[in-house]
């Protein structure tokens, strides 16, 4: 399991207690439609705690929100990201999202959004010691749009 330094201020966090800088999330690389291969993101998921991490290479931890301008901001912990899946979708300075992702229904709640897509397209990422930011286009959805 991957574990992340008690150095980091927020490494403990769950997501009610992220809210003031964003949700704890666990960001799954890839495609849904793909089996979570690709440049995208398969899932977000709620990290409620560090054993409910997904037991592979293929995520990260991030702290998610939605910014007054309406993207969704992820604030990606450096230290919980494979070096490979750094190269493979950082790498370039820039975050692809090859097709649109509806985000999770209980991220959704959990952010206080209705229905939300992930729009498809380049992101420019800002890097820092610490995370690894990224403003991602969102769209809302009506609401009788499924979750997938």
């Amino acid at each position: 399991m991957r574990k992340m330094s008690n150095t980091s201020p927020n490494s403990a966090l769950t997501p009610l207690q992220a809210q003031s800088n964003g949700l704890s999330v666990e960001i799954i690389y890839g495609l849904p439609s793909r089996n979570c291969r690709g440049m995208g993101i398969c899932q977000v998921k709620l990290q409620e705690n560090a054993n409910s991490l997904t037991q592979c290479k293929c995520s990260s931890l991030a702290l998610a929100r939605i910014t007054a301008k309406g993207s969704l901001e992820l604030r990606i912990f450096r230290q919980s990201l494979d070096p490979l899946l750094y190269q493979a979708h950082f790498q370039n300075l820039e975050f692809v999202l090859e097709e649109p992702k509806v985000l999770e229904s209980s991220v959704c709640d959990a952010l206080k959004t209705g229905p939300i897509e992930l729009m498809a397209g380049k992101y420019p990422i800002q890097e820092s010691q610490e995370y690894i930011q990224v403003l991602i286009d969102l769209r809302t959805l009506t609401t009788s749009t499924t979750f997938e």
